[in-house]
């Protein structure tokens, strides 16, 4: 039987990238993508409820890097003002790169 023989109702459709993350890392992943750095707080508020523990953050972004780890991206913790800590959605830099920025080669 070949996909094209298959009723359209149980044909599979091509899930997006996003599609692995939970509805939280969802959330996170769209405050993030504006490019500033943002505070604990902010991503708590992507949490289920205010009752959540600040620790499930570190749980949701360790799964966030993983996944933005395939496309060449992370998410980066920033000290501000010698206090608070803060988050940021990069893209990395290869070696290759690196290297040709910081030495000409």
């Amino acid at each position: 039987m070949t996909a094209s023989s298959l009723p359209k109702s149980s044909k599979v459709k091509p899930k997006k990238p996003v599609d692995q993350l939970t509805n939280v890392q969802r959330r996170m992943l769209a405050v993030l993508s504006d490019g500033e750095a943002h505070t604990k707080a902010e991503l708590h508020a992507c949490l289920w409820d205010d009752k959540s523990q600040l620790s499930a953050i570190g749980f949701h972004l360790t799964a966030l890097r993983k996944f933005l780890k395939t496309y060449g991206h992370t998410v980066v913790c920033e000290l501000a003002h010698r206090r608070s800590i803060r988050y940021r959605w990069v893209r990395l830099v290869s070696e290759a790169a690196t290297n040709a920025i910081c030495f000409g080669s």
